[in-house]
């Protein structure tokens, strides 16, 4: 039900066109039965007219949207090379952050929840091992589902939530991947992340319908070590 909470919070950040900037675990509260989005530090009003040709990167790198860590966009549009010239050159404008990357936040989020907080689970986590450098190539082709990635993730869900947890995240990351190819370098095209915020919604909705408090109980993450 949390979930949900947090992704009115964000619904109302959409709708007064603010972008949050840092959607991450530690950003998701829980408190007195209900979910609150927290740490607003990095919003901003979404206007690509303000500011450089590019945002520094913020956030949590697990929960960032990959092409705001890699600072390439998704959608790369086709170009054909001209006779004089020795290799193909850039056509993609610089990455800014935008609603879609706060969404495809909450899918990091969700991905890492399901694959790291429930127990009785034995699934080897590439993606979220901050020690391994495989893990943002990792994460970048799950989004695009390159040779069945996600998939491959999702093998070693536990039998009782893997059907409705795995539709789920297969259908968001569908979603994200479309959006990005439909809109193409439009950013300020409003409507295409009216899309895809609606689409998770739904998938959300359901997903907590399906899934009724109580039926997982999450693991909690252990203790940070104490400051020296």
């Amino acid at each position: 039900m949390s979930y949900k909470h947090y992704w009115t919070a964000y619904g109302i950040l959409f709708l007064i066109g603010w972008i949050h900037r840092d959607i991450s675990s530690g950003n998701v509260l829980f408190y007195n039965g209900r979910g609150i989005l927290g740490d607003l530090e990095y919003a901003k009003k979404f206007d690509l007219s303000v500011g450089g040709r590019a945002d520094p990167p913020t956030g949590t790198p697990f929960f960032m949207a990959v092409e705001l860590q890699t600072g390439n966009p998704i959608y790369h549009a086709p170009r054909d090379w001209e006779e004089d010239e020795t290799e193909p050159q850039p056509s993609s404008p610089a990455v800014r952050h935008n609603f879609q990357h706060d969404v495809e936040s909450f899918f990091w989020i969700l991905l890492w929840v399901s694959l790291t907080r429930i127990p009785d689970q034995a699934i080897a986590n590439v993606l979220f091992d901050m020690s391994d450098p495989y893990s943002l190539i990792a994460r970048y082709q799950v989004l695009l589902n390159a040779g069945g990635k996600l998939d491959e993730a999702l093998r070693g869900l536990r039998p009782d939530v893997a059907a409705d947890l795995s539709n789920a995240l297969r259908i968001m990351r569908w979603a994200l991947q479309t959006s990005y190819d439909v809109r193409k370098h439009a950013f300020q095209a409003m409507e295409t992340y009216t899309r895809v915020y609606g689409f998770f919604r739904r998938q959300l909705t359901t997903l907590v319908n399906d899934v009724p408090p109580g039926r997982v109980a999450l693991r909690k993450p252990p203790t940070p070590p104490p400051a020296s």
